[in-house]
């Protein structure tokens, strides 16, 4: 089954790719040619989850980038 939500990129910071819902996500191969690094923050992208895999459409560009959920790491300190 094949889910699509139009949403705006929002910026790109330390290896994370941050849409304007809040959501975080990470490039599940970030050695391929096309690099979120160079979307300016508010054009229109799709996030598509097609056969396992979730697929970031720049719209604006006519790029796609294969993505994985980030996970919220946290630091506990030890007493």
């Amino acid at each position: 089954m094949k889910t699509k939500r139009q949403l705006h990129f929002a910026y790109f910071w330390q290896g994370f790719v941050h849409l304007d819902d809040g959501s975080e996500w990470f490039l599940a191969d970030p050695s391929w040619r096309h690099d979120v690094i160079w979307w300016q923050s508010g054009e229109t992208v799709k996030l598509d989850r097609h056969h396992g895999q979730t697929l970031l459409r720049n719209l604006i560009r006519g790029e796609t980038v294969s993505l994985e959920t980030a996970e919220t790491v946290e630091w506990k300190l030890a007493a």
